[in-house]
């Protein structure tokens, strides 16, 4: 297939005409700046392409999307609970040895 072909695939996936594109499509610069590109998927090569989500890209926050804001307040409080007993349990036995 020509390069043109897969240039009018990589232009709809931009565009958001397509969802994605799988297939033997060579990662090119140009292409790059247009859409993301995965690993393959098997050893034949095969990858897909989505469109750039410009905000998940510049944002250094990006590793707490995928969590609920729920979650991320347990996680939170487990961590406070920990450090708490931890220094009441360091505490206790300094107590136990001064006595």
């Amino acid at each position: 297939m020509a390069a043109s072909y897969y240039n009018d695939l990589i232009y709809h996936v931009y565009r958001q005409r397509y969802d994605a594109a799988v297939g033997d499509i060579t990662i090119t610069a140009n292409r790059s700046l247009l859409v993301d590109f995965t690993m393959p998927f098997t050893e034949t090569g095969v990858g897909m392409i989505v469109p750039i989500e410009a905000s998940r890209s510049t944002n250094m926050w990006i590793f707490r999307q995928p969590l609920m804001v729920d979650l991320w307040r347990k996680i939170n409080q487990q961590l406070v609970q920990s450090c708490g007993d931890c220094m009441a349990f360091c505490s206790s036995n300094i107590n136990i040895q001064l006595h």
